[in-house]
């Protein structure tokens, strides 16, 4: 549909349009064909040129083959079929909006809602009890909780007592300063000792700390990975990322001092305020206005500076997922010339998130000038009360001036203490971020779910029964009333419209998602047991294949349950081993992020390999195929044949002719199994879905199909006609429903 939509676009005719693709069939359609070989140039010219050219590269044999298997010519009623179906295709073309189109718009809605659902929303109010305690009692050991609070309580007490007794030794004659040690013994030992607590609880503090940050980024960890597939839908890979390594580097770098400093300044101004009211009790009358102006101040700050400091953390989230998914995607940015609307989205992107960091520094600016005059009204106060007293000859200079010394240093301490408080709850909005990973409910949290005996699968037989299964986000079920019988041994084909749920059969077949009904592995419902052993007996090859940054061998058996011969052995029958063997590790051979450093039909290969050494009973291919060529695709589709004798291997194709020659094929519209049977048998039922799709790929490749559907069905069934076929009654009409 798309490629006969930019072949006849009107708007295109003066355009080059260059397709890249392992699709023959489209290839062959193409008004200039160019051959790829190792990076050179293999061939370049019409299809008929390339498919007789005899310079010997192995591409020219795979087009001769292709256009070979291709000639073979069918029967005229199944011509006549591939006519009308051509005739259907050019009046759907002409008329415009086709089911296509209408799935589309089903698809845009439901990406609009997805998108909907990505949209991070943040906490508001003050930082919850449960946070603090979440972070900083729960995973605390007791005795280092009171050690903590008793240092700081000790080392303040200290320092109070050393600024009193330097005072009343001020205060003593001169004769007795000079010849009497014991206020200087005393003095020193108190300074002494509250030098060592002040850093055995600075010790103290950052341990407690960076213990909590380690035991959260811990939980938060093990929780994401264990949190089901619908999560990761919902939350973009920036916002995780944003958390991971914002959030986080807040925790463990600034926190621990903010907040160490926060305790410290408390404690410090607790005890000025206890001095100065040792020595001016008159002063204590204007602590509850000040105290009063002060409460009001910082709560109308906090308020404002909490929701923008969660305004900012959410704004930046936007910015790392638009950088990321803009790296990912550069060479179709720069392919359509989109550099510049990418480069203003992300500018506005940080745009909106600077204006939230200004408006903190506002913020900040604007608390300070208010707390200097708040500082410097508590200052006067005590001047004059001290003059007061003094005056009357009730206070002595020493007591006067250390009160007065204490006051003076609160102009600083106090505009630092309440921007370390502010600063500090502002930091446990990170923390809240973080706490919220690990509240996520993980797939190991279900109710407790059984254990498969020993030897379990000991078939790959799969009876699915009464089987719907419906997306978390959505009402509408996209797996309806699925019932069918699977048998070990067989490989099933699962093809359908984009849409029609083959990937969902997939998730629902290794629990991604809950499901209603039953799915029945030799003998025990999959649904009672637990994720981690259902899937330790299910292989996969993905469509996409991913390898983990390390090394060969870690790939291929990541928990060191194979020999190196095993593992050889593996690779000699996917035919890699020539090729790992010339490598300089072999199998310790370094693996880059992603496996970039081989070919996808290389590591498409090493995950065909770890499926062969572990044998499990069901084997998934997820359109494994689709981003190979041909003859990497045979080899695959050989190895499934000759290596998965007693495995029920089950492949998503949109390709047909990956799974034309399976056992069976499964033929799914609208989340519904509507047809189920032999390739061969299906294409002879003359309203099957089957058969319109075969014809929807065109004459020549549906002509290719049907003589493999053929082949495969004689070479299971001799001498036996598919049950449509014998149907059949004079003159070739069909008497037999699809």
């Amino acid at each position: 549909m798309i490629f006969d939509a930019v072949r006849h676009a009107p708007a295109l005719q003066h355009t080059t349009r260059i397709l890249v693709t392992h699709q023959l069939q489209f290839v062959k359609e193409c008004d200039e064909i160019v051959v790829l070989d190792q990076g050179r140039i293999a061939a370049a010219g019409t299809w008929a040129e390339i498919r007789d050219s005899t310079n010997g590269s192995a591409w020219m044999s795979v087009l001769a083959d292709y256009d070979h298997d291709r000639g073979e010519e069918l029967n005229m009623d199944e011509l006549a079929e591939l006519d009308k179906q051509k005739e259907r295709r050019e009046l759907q073309r002409e008329e415009g909006l086709g089911e296509e189109e209408v799935d589309l718009q089903g698809d845009v809605e439901g990406a609009a809602a997805v998108a909907a659902a990505q949209v991070e929303v943040s906490e508001v109010g003050t930082i919850k009890w449960a946070t603090i305690k979440a972070f900083l009692i729960d995973p605390t050991p007791a005795w280092l909780l009171v050690a903590s609070v008793f240092m700081m309580i000790a080392g303040q007490s200290l320092s109070v007592a050393s600024d009193w007794v330097l005072a009343r030794w001020v205060a003593k004659p001169p004769a007795i300063q000079l010849g009497n040690s014991y206020y200087a013994t005393l003095f020193l030992s108190l300074v002494v000792f509250a030098t060592a607590i002040g850093i055995i609880r600075a010790l103290l503090s950052y341990h407690l700390l960076l213990s909590s940050s380690f035991s959260v980024s811990k939980t938060m960890v093990y929780k994401v990975l264990d949190a089901p597939m619908a999560w990761f839908q919902k939350n973009p890979t920036g916002r995780i990322l944003n958390k991971f390594t914002r959030d986080q580097s807040l925790v463990d770098e600034m926190l621990p001092s903010v907040f160490f400093n926060f305790i410290q300044c408390l404690f410090q101004t607790i005890g000025i305020i206890v001095v100065v009211l040792m020595v001016l009790p008159w002063v204590a009358l204007s602590l509850p206005i000040l105290g009063a102006i002060f409460f009001f101040l910082r709560r109308w700050y906090i308020a404002a500076s909490r929701r923008i400091k969660r305004i900012e953390s959410t704004t930046r989230s936007p910015v790392y997922s638009h950088l990321s998914e803009s790296l990912d995607g550069l060479p179709v940015i720069r392919a359509l010339r989109a550099q510049q609307l990418f480069i203003e989205t992300f500018m506005l992107q940080q745009n909106t998130n600077t204006r939230a960091v200004f408006s903190q520094a506002a913020c900040a600016r604007w608390l300070g000038m208010r707390l200097d005059l708040l500082s410097a009204a508590f200052l006067f106060i005590a001047a004059m009360v001290s003059q007061a007293i003094a005056d009357s000859g009730a206070l002595p200079a020493a007591l006067a001036g250390l009160a007065l010394s204490q006051s003076l240093q609160m102009s600083g301490l106090f505009q630092w203490l309440t921007r370390q408080s502010v600063e500090c709850e502002i930091m446990f909005v990170a923390v809240e971020r973080l706490v919220e990973y690990c509240k996520l409910e993980g797939e190991l949290d279900h109710p407790a779910k059984g254990v498969p005996p020993p030897g379990w699968p000991a078939s790959g037989d799969l009876q699915i029964k009464d089987m719907s299964l419906t997306y978390p986000s959505s009402t509408t079920p996209v797996l309806k009333d699925w019932t069918v019988d699977l048998k070990s041994g067989e490989r099933i084909g699962v093809v359908g419209r984009t849409g029609a749920g083959k990937s969902s059969f997939f998730q629902a077949l290794f629990r991604t998602y809950d499901y209603d009904g039953a799915m029945v592995l030799d003998g025990i419902n999959t649904s009672t047991l637990a994720v981690e052993h259902l899937r330790r007996h299910l292989s996969i090859i993905p469509q996409e294949p991913f390898l983990f940054r390390g090394t060969l061998r870690f790939n291929l058996d990541p928990f060191g349950e194979y020999t190196d011969a095993d593992l050889w052995q593996a690779l000699s029958r996917v035919e890699l081993k020539h090729v790992i063997e010339h490598l300089d590790g072999k199998l310790d051979t370094a693996v880059d992020d992603g496996g970039t450093n081989f070919s996808t039909g290389q590591r498409q290969l090493i995950c065909l390999a770890r499926a062969l050494l572990k044998r499990a009973k069901v084997l998934v291919a997820d359109e494994a195929t689709a981003n190979i060529d041909y003859k990497t695709d045979a080899l695959i589709q050989h190895t499934l044949k000759a290596e998965f004798p007693e495995t029920l291997v089950l492949t998503i194709a949109h390709r047909l002719s990956t799974c034309i020659d399976y056992d069976r094929i499964m033929v799914l519209d609208q989340g519904r199994i509507v047809e189920c049977a032999h390739a061969y048998e299906l294409l002879h039922r003359p309203d099957g879905v089957l058969r319109k799709m075969v014809a929807d790929t065109g004459e020549d490749a549906a002509r290719g199909l049907w003589e493999q559907a053929r082949v495969s069905w004689e070479s299971k069934f001799p001498g036996q006609m598919p049950p449509s076929a014998a149907a059949m009654v004079d003159g070739g009409a069909a008497v037999v429903a699809a």
